[in-house]
């Protein structure tokens, strides 16, 4: 990447030291330390492909899942699932408190007819 954004990320990935080392231009360096300094560039670049590679892989595993569970991979559908599965579910979760309200309520009423019956009637 080239630009502002290619940069910062490389600042976060290699940490803004390092990222000013391998930038500060230097005269009049021996071949050895061009060398260890290639060395060190090269294992820098190893690392963030690497990482690279991997969070590609990452990717593709989770587009492949979404694929798989929810017929898409596409982030703003996905998203829209998201928000209709969240919807549907508090629904859902309103009607059972409902049902548990009324249930509660049929209790409490059969209670209150339980504790208010004459027994007395029945000996």
């Amino acid at each position: 990447m080239v630009g502002g954004s290619g940069n910062q990320g490389i600042h976060q990935k290699l940490g803004a030291d390092a990222v000013a080392k391998t930038l500060k231009v230097k005269s009049g360096q021996s071949i050895e330390e061009l060398k260890a300094r290639y060395e060190q560039l090269n294992e820098q670049k190893i690392k963030v492909e690497t990482q690279r590679d991997e969070a590609v892989k990452r990717l593709n595993r989770l587009k492949a899942e979404a694929l798989d569970k929810f017929g898409t991979d596409d982030l703003e559908k996905l998203k829209k699932k998201l928000t209709d599965m969240k919807s549907q579910n508090e629904k859902k979760r309103s009607q059972y408190q409902k049902k548990l309200d009324g249930i509660e309520q049929k209790l409490a009423e059969v209670n209150e007819d339980f504790v208010d019956a004459d027994f007395d009637e029945f000996e």
